[in-house]
């Protein structure tokens, strides 16, 4: 017996106009283990976006001593000023 979806999840109204309840509903009648694989991409997802925002801000930092090390280096500083200078992080 075919039991039509509305009679299993109905539309809930605040959510009309805002998400897609197609997809909702789909991912509410899907398995335990459809489920679970969902989870973990949208796990996965999230710590990857996390990881690629670390590492814009590592790359940033990079450009900014990057650029205090050539300015130091234009100066004429010695090597191990220039180190010191890293290490404090001026």
């Amino acid at each position: 017996m075919i039991v039509p979806v509305e009679l299993v999840l109905p539309v809930i109204p605040l959510t009309a106009g805002v998400f897609d309840t197609q997809v909702l509903k789909h991912v509410m009648l899907a398995g335990p283990i459809v489920k679970l694989v969902l989870l973990l991409l949208v796990g996965f997802s999230v710590v990857s976006w996390a990881i690629i925002f670390l590492k814009f801000r590592l790359f940033k930092g990079i450009e900014r001593n990057q650029a205090g090390f050539a300015l130091a280096f234009a100066e004429g500083k010695s090597l191990t000023a220039l180190y010191e200078q890293a290490e404090k992080g001026e």
